[in-house]
Formats: C-alpha cells, sequence, structure tokens
C-alpha cells in the first residue's frame, strides 16, 4: 500500500494503492490540475477521493518519494482505508504478520514437504477458514506440486504456523494423524510437527520392540534444524485432548505387555529423521 501518481485519460491523479476485498488490487484518490500534486490536491485524495480505479497487474503506477510523501503532509494510510479492513483469523494472527502477498491478503506462501523424496516446495495457498482443533488454516492452493502431482492447484489444504519455521508447513494427512496423537517440540528450534509417521519411527528405532508394545514418548531427529525432538503421546480415550491441551499417560492393553521409553538420550536420537527442511 503506497501513494502513486497515475495517468487516466490524459489527466494525472494521485491515488493510494490498496486491496479491495470483492475487486482486489485497488486505487484511490483525486485528479490533478497539473503535472504534480499541489496540497489541496493531496488533501483532497486523503479525505475527499473521487478517483477509483482496479488495477491490473502491470499497470503503470509511479509512486511518491519519501520526500514527496513528507511535502504534501501525506499520512501512511488515508482514515478510508479503514472501510476495506478486513477481519479475518488469519490477518489478526501474529506469527504470519508480514506473511502475505502485498496485493493479495489471503495468499502466503507454504512450505510443502515430500517425505517419499526428501524434498521441500514453496506453494502459494489462499486461505478461506480457520481450523482452531489443529490450530491451523484452511485455504486453497494455488500451484501444482513437481514432486507430486496429486498434490494439484486447487485442492484443499491445510497449513499452519509452527515454531522454528519461516513460514507455515502444510499439514499433510500424515502430520495431521501425528499432530493429533502425538505432541512434539525440538529441543534446539522448537519445531512441533512431525512429518513422518510415528509408528515408521518406532519401528525404525526399535526393530526388536513386540508389535503390541505401547510407546508413551520417544526423541528424534527434527526435520527442520536436526535437533533432538522429543516426542510424547497424547491422550487416547474417546475423547482426545486437542493439540495445546495435556495429555494423560496412555493405558495398554490388559494382555499386552507394555514398553515405556523414556526421553531418549542424544545417542538414540542420533539413529532418527535424516531429512531436513532446509536441504
Amino acid at each position: 500500500m503506497s501513494w502513486n501518481l497515475v495517468t487516466l485519460q490524459d489527466k494525472r491523479a494521485l491515488v493510494f494503492r490498496y486491496v479491495d476485498p470483492q475487486a482486489g488490487p485497488s486505487a484511490k484518490g483525486a485528479f490533478l490540475a497539473g503535472a504534480e500534486p499541489t496540497i489541496e490536491e493531496a488533501q483532497a485524495a486523503v479525505s475527499q477521493p473521487a478517483v477509483t480505479v482496479r488495477l491490473a497487474p502491470v499497470f503503470p503506477l509511479t509512486p511518491l518519494s519519501p520526500e514527496e510523501v513528507r511535502r504534501l503532509a501525506l499520512p501512511d494510510e488515508p482514515q478510508w482505508l479503514s472501510f476495506y479492513a478486513r477481519d479475518t483469523p488469519w490477518t489478526a494472527d501474529a506469527r504470519l504478520r508480514g506473511a502475505f502477498h502485498p496485493e493479495f491478503p489471503d495468499d502466503l506462501q507454504a512450505a510443502f514437504h515430500f517425505p517419499s523424496t526428501g524434498q521441500v516446495e514453496q506453494m502459494w495457498v489462499r486461505l478461506t477458514s480457520a481450523e482452531p482443533g489443529l490450530d491451523a488454516y484452511r485455504g486453497t492452493l494455488l500451484n501444482t506440486a513437481h514432486s507430486d502431482p496429486r498434490v494439484a492447484a486447487g485442492e484443499s489444504v491445510l497449513v499452519r504456523p509452527a515454531p522454528g519455521s519461516p513460514m507455515p508447513i502444510w499439514l499433510s494427512a500424515v502430520v495431521q494423524e501425528n499432530l493429533r496423537g502425538w505432541s512434539a517440540k525440538c529441543e534446539s528450534c522448537g519445531f512441533d510437527l512431525v512429518v513422518e509417521p510415528v509408528k515408521t519411527l518406532i519401528a525404525r528405532h526399535f526393530p526388536t520392540a513386540p508389535a503390541d508394545a505401547v510407546f508413551e514418548a520417544l526423541t528424534t531427529r527434527c526435520a527442520l534444524c536436526r535437533g533432538t525432538q522429543v516426542l510424547s503421546r497424547r491422550g487416547t480415550t474417546a475423547h482426545e485432548p486437542s493439540p495445546g491441551q495435556p495429555a494423560p499417560a496412555a493405558t495398554p492393553p490388559a494382555t499386552s505387555p507394555k514398553l515405556i521409553v523414556g526421553l531418549v538420550v542424544a545417542a538414540l536420537a542420533l539413529a532418527g529423521l535424516v531429512w531436513r527442511f532446509w536441504g
């Protein structure tokens, strides 16, 4: 959003660029009598904008310099902009501040991790609703993945801000299942998602464990920074707690042996995940 000069049908105008929630990228302001705006014309653009323009991607706007903005006493944002303010959960989420496209306020990039190839792709998602149970947001994918074309443009996807990550993370079906069943936290960066099925981690770390063993906790490599990530099982009752709630200890089957794994020492963590999110 900024103050600009534009030529419309041989007339110059001073306009403020913004995003209309319905019409998209737009600009609004006042016509000028000459080539350069006067202080009076600037005040008209601020308080009584009579010109509205719907912007195309290559629309020829000329941004005002900071010196010109100060000379004309233009505010950072005109008061009329509040009429177009948008009240959505994601715009109010401090973790997503600065993440959105400047002209498409619901669009952001998210990291899509594909464990089968070890690849991470950054793709655009247009957010549409909140998913409070997973502390996530649902949106429409705007790109098709190279690693897995089944993850295609137009698909509904879940993304979630995560500690340690510079952008939201795609919640694949595997990540969603892990999030519902396990809490996780990297001791180094705080990353709290697990991208590989936990049962696969257990099978790899404990190949000799009984098939019906119940694990309460284990450690593995953080997919983000390769630090030690601690996993703890959430409650397994019919009414499972949400990811933000503390989980009671799981109860093993009455006839099955129970193997309780505490916070496994760092040497065991070295046998964990070797994938890194950021290459």
